[in-house]
């Protein structure tokens, strides 16, 4: 094997994914399974929520998987989907994820799987067997938002390796203040800093839902200001809709430092973060982000990474060739 090709969220953009993989040199068999001669895909998570064609998605990452040709670790998206279809033990009628409220970004999903029908219950199942990370041993680390030790190992704590997981796991998952809920919360999710310990407003983020929260690039390691490791989208605004404010150059605190990743540790690739603009690769970092918010008119983007080196970003459309 000469690689991997690790995808970034692709959230139902059918048509971007096959033209990516075609471009890729992935080839399309007769029974519908994508492969390569000598590479192997790798999704980070997310394959669904808010596109046009998640089940055509999900049907090309499921066969690859299956097949061999690609590999997959859990996103936030699939997680939510299993939450929302198990149900409450406290609460008759009642589901892990709330049905009322939490279903904004999943109405999609719900429309083209139909609630209940056997294609809808068969992808739940197997959105359970998916992993929470991949730690490839002949290549990089592979996590959806965040790669913390501290977190996967309260998870192997509870988790059978091999195993899907199980429904008394999704329900501690969902339940604040378990082991389980942070650390999914910081895997699949990312950490975040609560704005009003630095004295700042909450903001509106790209769908238009108030945040009180802001999420830490925890792949920047060498910094501990708060402008530079709070992850707000540039065009925020504040509630009243007024442009959000300059964020000051002030220490975070070690509680929110902690989950910096090292320079000294492994390349990990992730998504999760909707990046914008060209595709770029930081200069001497360990850390690679492969969400280009393809489903927001961006790009559906993968890592090339090689074994012989010369590894790039590139992108579903030809002119993202680096």
């Amino acid at each position: 094997m000469d690689g991997y090709d690790i995808i970034g969220d692709v959230h139902g953009c059918a048509e971007e994914l096959k033209r990516l993989l075609e471009r890729m040199g992935y080839v399309l068999e007769s029974d519908g399974l994508y492969s390569h001669p000598s590479r192997v895909a790798v999704f980070v998570g997310d394959l669904i929520d808010r596109g046009p064609g998640q089940v055509e998605v999900v049907n090309i990452v499921q066969k690859m998987v299956r097949a061999g040709t690609a590999k997959i670790s859990m996103g936030n998206h699939e997680f939510n989907a299993i939450s929302y279809a198990t149900a409450d033990p406290k609460k008759a009628g009642c589901f892990m994820r709330n049905r009322e409220t939490k279903t904004a970004s999943h109405q999609e999903f719900l429309r083209q799987f139909v609630l209940d029908s056997p294609l809808y219950n068969e992808t739940i199942e197997w959105f359970k067997t998916l992993p929470l990370w991949l730690d490839l041993e002949d290549g990089p680390r592979i996590i959806h938002a965040c790669w913390y030790e501290p977190a996967m190992k309260d998870l192997n704590d509870v988790l059978v390796s091999g195993e899907p997981l199980s429904d008394e796991f999704i329900v501690r998952a969902n339940t604040r203040e378990t082991k389980e809920f942070e650390a999914v919360e910081i895997l699949l999710k990312g950490p975040e800093l609560t704005l009003t310990d630095y004295d700042l407003p909450m903001f509106l983020d790209k769908g238009g839902t108030p945040r009180s929260g802001a999420r830490i690039r925890w792949w920047r390691e060498g910094s501990d200001a708060l402008n530079e490791l709070a992850e707000i989208n540039g065009d925020a605004t504040t509630e009243e809709g007024e442009p959000y404010p300059a964020l000051p150059s002030i220490p975070l605190s070690r509680e929110d430092l902690r989950y910096q990743y090292r320079s000294e540790e492994p390349l990990v690739v992730f998504g999760h973060y909707w990046k914008d603009g060209e595709l770029a690769i930081e200069e001497n970092t360990n850390t690679i982000c492969v969400d280009y918010s393809a489903v927001m008119d961006g790009e559906l983007v993968a890592y090339r990474w090689n074994r012989d080196g010369g590894s790039h970003l590139i992108g579903h459309q030809e002119h993202s060739e680096e």
